[in-house]
């Protein structure tokens, strides 16, 4: 397998080899920065990204961090206002921790049992293993919970995002993905459902994505082409249809959307790219300001 990235690099966070000189220097196309036999989708924060390569954690920073710091904080997703959420009891149960607000930690035991959980700079997606969405968050962004906020079901505690029900019996939810002020849902169908707010602090910009609000809506990629896997980041989204083509929308000021010529999309855009002879495009992933491609070997005929 190869992994491929884009964007931002100000804490080469792109950059595995310890080997070579760090250049600091933000990335605009698509470039190899690791391979192994098997590779994990990789984890990436504003200034450092961890990848798990042939089993083993591998970590790219240029700041003086211990490995072991950012290994802890891989296993919980936290928002940009210090929260975190980790899955407890064999994903019967979550783990709340406010930290910024004063609230004290919030347990809370959860039923369909937890598939998956992201978080984006207000709050918490989770995905249940049966299909179900809920989020929890702050009340103060109503748009990102993608749910009516009642005296029983407040922003803080989770709750289902009912808009969503009516795909359960036919085509479930098997993905999720969350960041900056937007959330994304991927059906198995290839569906992609979203919803959140434009950012606060960049008003002055347009809109990084098509028609977002508060009510979960499909978003159709490629003139409605099924999706395989999509990935946010907080003012960007890159999505692979199962056709293996990647599609990226949003802001593009560090290099994330990988195409040069483009500063911000508010339109699924193409993204060119050729994967080496032989490999097939797998799955992607993001950092806030940077953009993943997974490429695996076609498997033998």
């Amino acid at each position: 397998m190869e992994l491929y990235a884009v964007g931002q690099n100000g804490w080469s966070q792109l950059e595995f080899r310890a080997d070579q000189p760090t250049s600091q220097d933000d990335v605009f196309e698509l470039i190899k920065i690791a391979s192994g036999t098997t590779i994990e989708k990789p984890i990436s924060s504003i200034i450092s990204t961890i990848v798990n390569i042939d089993g083993h954690f591998r970590v790219a920073h240029g700041r003086r961090l211990r490995h072991y710091l950012i290994l802890r904080a891989a296993l919980t997703v936290s928002t940009a206002n210090g929260c975190h959420m980790s899955v407890t009891d064999n994903g019967n149960g979550l783990s709340i921790q406010e930290s910024l607000r004063g609230y004290p930690p919030l347990e809370v035991a959860v039923h369909p049992p937890v598939k998956q959980i992201a978080a984006s700079a207000t709050g918490f997606v989770i995905l249940h293993e049966n299909g179900m969405v809920s989020t929890t968050g702050d009340e103060r962004f109503p748009a990102m919970l993608g749910r009516v906020v009642t005296e029983h079901k407040p922003a803080r505690h989770p709750a289902r995002v009912a808009d969503l029900d009516h795909l359960l019996d036919h085509d479930p939810i098997q993905h999720i993905a969350a960041a900056g002020y937007a959330v994304a849902a991927l059906t198995r169908s290839g569906d992609v459902y979203m919803w959140g707010q434009h950012p606060p602090s960049r008003t002055g910009e347009q809109p990084f994505f098509p028609n977002l609000s508060d009510i979960s809506s499909y978003t159709e990629i490629g003139g409605g082409k099924d999706i395989q896997d999509v990935a946010l980041g907080e003012a960007h989204a890159i999505a692979l249809t199962r056709q293996g083509e990647l599609y990226v929308v949003g802001s593009n000021r560090s290099g994330q959307l990988g195409i040069p010529a483009i500063a911000s999309t508010n339109q699924w855009t193409h993204l060119a790219f050729n994967p080496p002879n032989g490999f097939r495009v797998t799955g992607v992933a993001a950092g806030p300001n940077t953009s993943f491609v997974l490429v695996s070997a076609n498997p033998a005929h």
